[in-house]
């Protein structure tokens, strides 16, 4: 059903894109010989194929049209090479899950572009939706794969991008809270694994026992009972999309996936490596209303250093407040302490989140033999656990 005959084993078929961006682009330039695909990102996504083109354009106006497109194409592809026959049993629930996704996407882009959000998000020139069917979803952004790149996921996120990233979301939770279009809109209701909490729940069991095997000097019996207490299977995350109900305040759009992975940096001069200056933040696919700290919490937890999120959280959290005001022109509609209360509150839910990626990718370390980088992971991994046990005991108290 996933092995289809488009570019790059999706359903996009490369005469139906050429019709399509040609209104797009409003041109009658037409696609050459020497068009090419490529598929990249393997492993990284769970609900889409992403596709580079090379269009080769010919005619008039060629020379006046982008080279090249990325395409993000929703399938389930990914999950079920990821997941093996195991899948099958949650595959009806992540297609709906997959159409859902999407259609947010498609519809976080279409109100980035009317109501003019400065935002560093990719630039989008054609959308269209999941058919009943299942046919032809897809969103053609700019190609930035020559001037921009993640980080490596060992890699922790910089400060002096960070503050960019938190300036961002001010700017989004001041439309947020400045305009109801959004809470209307039922396409921006997206949820984290939304119908797959079994699916969730099982990784997170694996997850506990790949760090009992890889990490049993780090990692003693008690700690990971006691941690599978806080998180394990029993766990509902639901309690995360209701944090800003129990404390009084109103919801912001909220990413929903904000990790290394979905943030991209300005490429250094020589494109060897990245800069610390933010590109674009992308996979705005499980929008919703939320908390003001989820994305936060799980930004913390999962993409930057313990270090800088043990001496840096309060400037960070400080550091949007202020911009927030300044994007209001007048106080936040909750105070930092409140935003301070949310962020940990919410820290569980970033713990239990990252929790299957961290060991799934210090598991891939081990299997190709780079034992100091699962080191650094496996250690990146014990120091969100201790912080979410020191967290955990405050707020008992």
């Amino acid at each position: 059903m996933e092995k289809v005959d488009g570019l790059c084993g999706s359903r996009v078929q490369k005469e139906w894109l050429e019709a399509a961006l040609q209104t797009a682009l409003q041109t009658r330039a037409h696609f050459g010989p020497n068009f090419s695909s490529t598929q990249f990102g393997i492993g990284q996504g769970f609900f889409s194929i992403i596709i580079r083109v090379i269009c080769d354009w010919q005619g008039e106006g060629a020379n006046e049209l982008p080279a090249s497109f990325v395409l993000k194409c929703p399938s389930l592809g990914p999950l079920l090479q990821m997941n093996g026959p195991d899948f099958e049993e949650h595959r009806e629930g992540s297609f709906g899950l997959l159409k859902k996704a999407h259609a947010c996407e498609v519809s976080f882009y279409n109100m980035i572009k009317t109501h003019q959000l400065k935002l560093h998000v990719p630039k989008v020139y054609y959308s269209h939706n999941v058919d009943a069917d299942g046919e032809l979803g897809l969103i053609v952004m700019e190609d930035l794969t020559q001037s921009a790149a993640v980080k490596p996921t060992i890699d922790g996120l910089p400060l002096k991008g960070l503050e960019t990233i938190m300036e961002n979301f001010a700017t989004l939770h001041a439309f947020s809270l400045t305009n109801t279009e959004w809470l209307e809109n039922s396409e921006l209701k997206a949820y984290l694994f939304e119908g797959q909490s079994l699916l969730l729940k099982g990784w997170v069991k694996d997850s506990i026992e790949t760090l009992r095997k890889l990490g049993s000097d780090l990692f003693s019996d008690s700690y990971l009972e006691r941690l599978t207490e806080i998180i394990g299977p029993q766990f509902d995350r639901k309690y995360a999309y209701h944090v800003h109900e129990e404390l009084g305040i109103p919801p912001v759009l909220t990413h929903g996936d904000l990790h290394n992975s979905n943030i991209m940096w300005k490429k250094s001069p020589d494109g060897n490596g990245t800069t610390d200056e933010l590109a674009v933040i992308v996979d705005w696919q499980i929008m919703h209303p939320g908390c003001v700290g989820e994305d936060f919490a799980r930004l913390f937890c999962g993409s930057i250093e313990a270090d800088i999120r043990r001496e840096h959280t309060n400037h960070l959290l400080e550091h949007y407040h202020k911009t927030l005001t300044a994007r209001l022109n007048k106080e936040p509609p909750f105070t930092l302490d409140q935003l301070k209360q949310a962020y940990r509150r919410l820290f569980k839910f970033g713990a239990g989140t990252y929790l299957p990626a961290f060991a799934f990718y210090a598991q891939r370390m081990m299997s190709e033999g780079k034992v100091a980088e699962n080191d650094i992971v496996l250690r990146r991994c014990k120091a969100v656990i201790d912080d979410l046990f020191e967290i955990e005991n405050e707020l008992s108290r």
